[in-house]
């Protein structure tokens, strides 16, 4: 349950009187004009006197007069002396103590004033992205549970003390929070942008449920603990970018294990890179160096945190690791391999295996003696019929006679026929070849011959032959051993000769005695 403090105007004008030195510290004045409109209980005036273009500012607020109440819509511009103005300012208390439950600011508000708020019932607010500055104590004691600040140049001390927040969303235009301005809350988880630079004390104190604070730049200024208490302790665990802490920045910066006298959590960046832009990467990753192997932090990556890349013309291959900077050291990394500081996962493409669309089944022979073999190979083709080359080590051979040896991609013929050998991919891709196996040649039974040796002519008188005697006064030897037929041929053709001499003697005597 919020304060309330009701009061009399008298006594509201006497508050804003002692209030105006704390707008002075805070850098805003209230607003001053010669004339103003009231609309739905909310009066406005000009933020400079007679220059409707610096805009109007709400300054302050009648239950009575507001029909909504306790919900307040402020406008998003006015009419003052018959000129528009848009209103860009509320103005200091202007809304303090009022018992409003609800509040819609107008689209072009660009300041909130000390106390403008202050004191309600409050549980939301919805905060246009012009706002630029909130004053110290703006939303003080109200219920609000969550907020979302816009890109705020100026946040002021104690704006938010006194919630039910339990989330906040901080800008990175923000460079300073001051003393006690989230204190008395129900924080859970806190993130603080890299551009803060310092810390007032107590800024997140008194949050009993505060669990986690993580820092995403260099460790703050800090005069006092940010965490201080008053009523309940502030103990949440720390945690840092490792390249922030005391090892790596040359000046310091958090500690490990302890900052504060709070336990502290180390934590790297990952980032992801496509070269490719096929697929949009993801966001930075922080990740706790949990891991502790002699005296050295590290941690790893969980292949269920890692993004899955895809694109229409290329395949995706894995991972490469790189320190943050250094491209030229970039190693092939797969999930659960060690990461010891900030990096970079670059996913890595290659063009695609063309898609096989059919096998041609080749032979070392397409014909063969039966007991021989032949290599087969297998050759790939794509859907336009251009080759891929060797599939053989994909594909499986089978003949279509029992008998044969299929050993890988030899195949050996024992019997002779046609024998067709089909290869069938491990896709499912078939393609057969036919090897003719000739049957083995038979030698044929030995016929006799007869004597080449031609009988002689008995009607020739053979030529004699000269003869040289050896020394014994034999004849030489001529290598041939007697032959049967040619001595019996031998006296045949004696006796023929023979008979003819003696003829011609008859002859002669009988002419001589005539």
């Amino acid at each position: 349950m919020s304060v309330r403090h009701r009061g009399s105007g008298r006594l509201r004008l006497v508050l804003a009187a002692l209030l105006l030195p704390v707008a002075a510290l805070t850098g805003t004045t209230a607003a001053h004009a010669a004339e103003t409109v009231e609309v739905d209980g909310v009066t406005y005036e000009l933020a400079v006197e007679g220059n409707p273009e610096a805009g109007a500012v709400a300054v302050s607020y009648s239950e009575a007069a507001n029909p909504a109440h306790p919900d307040v819509a402020l406008q998003d511009e006015v009419t003052i002396g018959g000129d528009s103005a848009p209103v860009v300012e509320i103005a200091q208390a202007a809304f303090r103590d009022t018992d409003i439950a609800s509040a819609t600011l107008p689209a072009g508000l660009t300041t909130i004033g000390p106390y403008a708020f202050g004191f309600n019932e409050l549980t939301a607010i919805d905060l246009p992205g012009s706002v630029t500055r909130i004053e110290g104590y703006a939303f003080t004691s109200n219920n609000l549970t969550s907020v979302d600040l816009p890109e705020l140049v100026f946040l002021g001390q104690h704006a938010f003390r006194r919630n039910a927040l339990t989330s906040v969303t901080l800008p990175d235009t923000l460079t300073t929070i001051w003393d006690k301005t989230f204190s008395h809350n129900e924080l859970h988880t806190v993130t603080v942008p890299a551009t803060i630079t310092q810390l007032g004390a107590g800024a997140f104190g008194d949050n009993p449920d505060l669990e986690t604070v993580r820092f995403l730049g260099a460790e703050p200024s800090t005069a006092d603990s940010p965490f201080a208490s008053e009523q309940n302790e502030t103990s949440p665990r720390i945690e840092y970018l490792w390249r922030e802490g005391e090892g790596q920045a040359a000046s310091g910066g958090f500690t490990w294990p302890t900052w504060h006298e709070l336990l502290t959590s180390p934590h790297i960046e990952i980032q992801f890179s496509d070269p490719t832009a096929g697929t949009p990467m993801p966001a930075p990753l922080l990740l706790p160096l949990d891991q502790l192997t002699e005296g050295t932090l590290w941690t790893t990556l969980p292949e269920s945190l890692l993004p899955s890349p895809s694109h229409s013309d290329l395949e995706f291959t894995g991972w490469t690791i790189e320190d943050a900077g250094t491209p030229e050291d970039a190693q092939a990394w797969s999930a659960g391999d060690p990461i010891y500081g900030d990096a970079m996962l670059t996913a890595v493409w290659e063009q695609p295996a063309p898609e096989l669309a059919a096998i041609v089944v080749h032979a070392s022979a397409t014909e063969v003696d039966e007991g021989e073999s032949v290599t087969l190979t297998a050759e790939g083709f794509d859907t336009d019929g251009l080759s891929l080359g060797d599939v053989t080590a994909e594909t499986t051979f089978t003949s279509d006679v029992a008998t044969d040896v299929v050993d890988g991609d030899q195949v050996t013929f024992p019997t002779a026929s046609a024998h067709t050998i089909t290869g069938t991919h491990q896709m499912g891709l078939t393609d057969a070849v036919v090897i003719e196996v000739i049957p083995a040649a038979v030698d044929p039974e030995p016929t006799p011959t007869s004597d080449p040796t031609p009988a002689p002519d008995p009607t020739q008188t053979p030529e004699p032959t000269e003869t040289t005697a050896t020394a014994d006064g034999t004849l030489p030897a001529t290598g041939a051993a007697p032959q049967p037929l040619a001595a019996a041929a031998g006296l045949t053709m004696l006796g023929a000769l023979l008979l003819v001499l003696a003829r011609r003697r008859v002859t002669t005597m009988t002419e001589a005695g005539r």
